[in-house]
């Protein structure tokens, strides 16, 4: 699955990672995380996009074990909220 990095207010966010593949995104800007060789630091991108997305699809799986990846994909894809504010569908 290919995330890509938004801002906290649902615009696009200033991230290497664009074009026609992206499938899901998740706030990826003024994250204020661990630096490189201690301390704090305020990150973007999609490295801090991507963990956003594996927590929830964790989270979804540990509610409901029995779906396979795909089906978690699918969720995630389906049931979010866009960047207009409405709810995702399954036509995208």
């Amino acid at each position: 699955m290919v995330v890509f990095c938004g801002e906290w207010d649902d615009t696009a966010g200033e991230c290497r990672s664009q074009g026609a593949g992206i499938e899901v995104t998740a706030a990826g800007t003024q994250y204020y995380a661990g630096g490189t060789g201690g301390g704090f630091a305020t990150e973007m991108g999609t490295s801090m996009a991507a963990p956003d997305v594996a927590g929830v699809a964790a989270l979804v799986l540990a509610a409901h074990p029995t779906l396979t990846s795909a089906d978690v994909e699918d969720l995630l894809k389906s049931r979010g909220e866009c960047p207009n504010g409405e709810f995702a569908d399954a036509d995208g």
